[in-house]
Formats: C-alpha cells, sequence, structure tokens
C-alpha cells in the first residue's frame, strides 16, 4: 500500500493538527457530559470511532487517488443507493430520519457522502478538463451533486444537504468554472429555496430555526432558546474562561445539544477566547494544509479532490461556530473531529485521508 508512499512525505503538519483538534474533541464532549449518566460511555465511543476513523484515513492514504477516481461512479451510485435506503426505511430520531440500523450500531450515510461526493466531482471535472465553461458540463455537475443533495434534504438534513453544495461549490470554482455560471447557479438555488418555502417542504422547524436566527430575542425561551444560551455562555467565558469543567451554563445544562452541535460554547466558555482562538488555528492550518497540497497536486483530479476536502471543511466550522455565536441559523452541523458522533468523526478523518493521498503523489523539485 505503501511501496512508493513514505512516511517522511506525508503532510505531517495536516497529521499534527487533525491529532491536536481531535483531542480537543475528546476533552470537549468528556466535560460536555461530565455528571450526566444518560451520556455515560460516549467519550469511550468517541475514541473507539477516532481510531476506526485514523485506520480509514490510513487506508484512503494509501489507496492511489487515481485507483479510486477509476471507481468513482460505483462509489457514487452506491452512495445514492444508501442515502435512497435511508428515506424508505432508516432509523427514525429527533423528527428526522438520517439513519441505517446494523444491529446495535447506527451509521449515517450522509456523512460519508461527503468523501464520496468529493472523488465523483473530482473524476467527473478531471475528466472534462478543457470544458469547464460549457453550459452542459455545469449542469452536468450539478445534477451529479443534487441527486443526494435532494436525498439528503428529504430526510430532511438541511445541513448537510448544504455541506454537499459546498462541495459541489468549492470542487467547481477550482475547477476553473466561469464565475457568471456560479452566479446564475446560486441564484436558481434560491430561488428553488424560495418555492420549497412557499409549498411547505421547509419543515416547520427549520422555519422556525431561521426565524430565531433574524430574531432571536423574539422568542428566547422557545426558537431562540439554543441561541440565546449559546452567547451567554461564550460571553461568560471571557479572555481565559471559567477553566475545564467550571462552566456554569454547560454544567447546569443550559445549553442544548453541549456535546454535538454546540460543542463549540463549551469550549469558548471553559477555556475563553483563547482556547477558542486555539480551535480556529488548527482549523487554519488544517484547510491551509488541504489547499496547499491542492495547489501542489501532481494533476487536476487531486486538486479537486484536496480543493473539495478543504472547502468542506471550512463550510462546516464556519456554519457551526457562526450558529453557536448567532451569526449563522441553526442547521445541526456538526464541529469537524469535535463534535460528537461516530459517521461525522469517521467521514472527517476519510477526508484527510484522501489529502494525504493527494500529498504524498504530489509533483515535487528536483535539483
Amino acid at each position: 500500500m505503501f511501496a512508493r508512499a513514505r512516511l517522511r512525505d506525508l503532510d505531517w503538519r495536516l497529521v499534527l493538527a487533525a491529532l491536536a483538534i481531535s483531542a480537543y474533541g475528546l476533552a470537549a464532549v468528556a466535560s460536555a457530559t461530565r455528571g450526566d449518566a444518560a451520556a455515560a460511555g460516549l467519550v469511550h465511543r468517541q475514541i473507539v470511532w477516532l481510531a476506526v476513523g485514523v485506520v480509514a484515513a490510513v487506508l484512503a492514504a494509501g489507496v492511489h487517488y487515481h485507483a479510486l477516481a477509476a471507481r468513482a461512479g460505483v462509489i457514487y451510485i452506491a452512495t445514492v443507493v444508501l442515502l435512497a435506503t435511508v428515506v424508505l426505511i432508516g432509523y427514525a430520531a429527533g423528527g428526522a430520519t438520517r439513519w441505517l440500523g446494523l444491529g446495535a450500531l447506527r451509521i449515517q450515510p450522509s456523512e460519508f457522502a461527503k468523501p464520496a461526493i468529493i472523488v465523483a466531482l473530482a473524476a467527473y471535472w478531471a475528466a472534462r478538463t478543457g470544458r469547464e465553461a460549457s453550459a452542459r458540463g455545469l449542469l452536468s455537475s450539478l445534477a451529479y451533486a443534487g441527486l443526494p443533495a435532494l436525498l439528503v434534504f428529504a430526510q430532511p438534513d438541511l445541513g448537510t444537504a448544504l455541506a454537499l453544495a459546498a462541495i459541489w461549490a468549492a470542487i467547481t470554482t477550482v475547477a476553473g468554472v466561469p464565475v457568471r455560471g456560479l452566479l446564475l447557479v446560486a441564484v436558481a438555488v434560491a430561488a428553488l429555496f424560495v418555492i420549497a418555502w412557499q409549498v411547505k417542504l421547509i419543515k416547520p422547524y427549520q422555519k422556525d430555526r431561521l426565524a430565531a436566527f433574524v430574531d432571536p430575542a423574539a422568542d428566547p425561551l422557545g426558537t431562540g432558546y439554543h441561541v440565546s444560551q449559546s452567547k451567554i455562555a461564550v460571553g461568560s467565558g471571557r479572555w481565559s474562561g471559567w477553566g475545564y469543567g467550571r462552566g456554569p451554563q454547560s454544567r447546569l445544562d443550559f445549553i442544548p445539544a453541549q456535546h454535538t452541535d454546540f460543542v463549540f460554547t463549551v469550549i469558548a466558555e471553559e477555556l475563553g477566547f483563547l482556547g477558542a482562538l486555539v480551535v480556529l488555528l488548527l482549523y487554519v492550518i488544517i484547510i491551509w494544509r488541504c489547499f496547499t497540497t491542492a495547489d501542489r497536486a501532481a494533476d487536476r483530479l487531486g486538486r479537486y479532490l484536496a480543493a473539495g476536502v478543504g472547502g468542506v471543511i471550512a463550510f462546516q466550522m464556519i456554519v457551526n461556530i457562526g450558529m453557536t455565536l448567532g451569526l449563522m441559523p441553526v442547521t445541526g452541523i456538526p464541529l469537524p473531529l469535535i463534535s460528537y458522533g461516530g459517521s461525522s468523526t469517521v467521514a472527517a478523518l476519510i477526508m484527510l485521508g484522501l489529502v494525504q493521498s493527494v500529498a504524498l503523489r504530489q509533483r515535487r523539485l528536483v535539483f
């Protein structure tokens, strides 16, 4: 697997940043679930998922990305079938059907759709070099990404559907599609969203979240509760925080979903601005290494793969952290490698493994 790829050729800055942010995540989940009998064992499960994710990342890095691209069609079809299966017979919880049950194990296929769609779209555009400006190519790529995004939206999971859209936007932009084409697509998507709102395809709770984003003070004990409590907790952390495990808002369970969607709130409350800044810097390093790898890739396929990963990680970071600060609507998007969740953790590490696969085989200067 690593016959030609040496350990010293790994992007160690990416590796170390990912390990550091995963450790941050474990500590945050442990603090957020401390004293909660119902959440007992979540930290141990997260450790197991991290171990599984590391193995998956090593496998993804060891396989030549050309071999993955050669099977992009199979990967895409399998992803669509899994997503359709979720809609039809998936496991429901919290008003959404997003999981498939495998005995005692539940997986969320929409999370694994992220690396799958990255591979599929990267292979699509790499095979169409020189045709990036064609309307047919743009519309075909949109349909390619749109089908899985619609299946995810039907679960309903607006946040992950938007993440798939972000992957399409990142790869399509790097592929060199003219700006006017991207703008037309953006206008069309906005129009479709308005139509979906009018015909009630947008669920009531999703409308409530958007209303709370526009005016969280209108219903601080109802639809605006999540964001209001999150902003109180973040603000109370000030520069250095209350100390690990000592945040009053998180300790008294005023913050909903504090080990998943709002885990950044716990970090900011307990470790303050400085602790939150460390998290941001680690994400900046990860995103920087993804786009640096894209820039140095040996070919267009590698460039699109690394850019797709960097784009979706940046999107999730911005939306999740913005959500905790009241700058973005609540969408349920996890914070990569920090929020608790097996599928999201393993999928994120697989994506970083794809970047390493490109980095191990990037062009090198020889003197």
